[in-house]
């Protein structure tokens, strides 16, 4: 797992301050997961049965889910908000499927 945020470069992700509520973490996971449904830019409520098992094997609700603006160059695509979480997470596999794009990882930065 990598704790990544937005540069200014359109294609890169620079390491910040996970503090920050814009940082998204770079992980394995299969699914992009939100923790905030202020993040969806387009919104579909999940039936009420749908769960995802989290860190150290919790289930939870999926509340929802839509797609999430990054930047003007990519948007993540049919993103889980996970109340639960108190990060998001970009799922690296997700994201290079739907891009169609290779992703290369630096000491301070991933280019995608």
């Amino acid at each position: 797992m990598a704790i990544l945020g937005i540069s200014s470069s359109s294609h890169t992700l620079n390491t910040l301050d996970i503090s920050s509520p814009s940082i998204w973490i770079i992980d394995w996971s299969t699914d992009h997961m939100t923790y905030s449904s202020k993040k969806l830019v387009s919104y579909t409520p999940c039936l009420s049965n749908k769960k995802k098992t989290i860190i150290d094997g919790i289930v939870t609700t999926i509340v929802d889910q839509g797609d999430v603006l990054i930047n003007d160059f990519l948007t993540l695509k049919n993103v889980l908000h996970v109340a639960r979480l108190f990060v998001n997470l970009i799922s690296i596999q997700k994201l290079a499927t739907d891009s169609n794009c290779s992703v290369i990882f630096y000491p301070s930065h991933c280019e995608f």
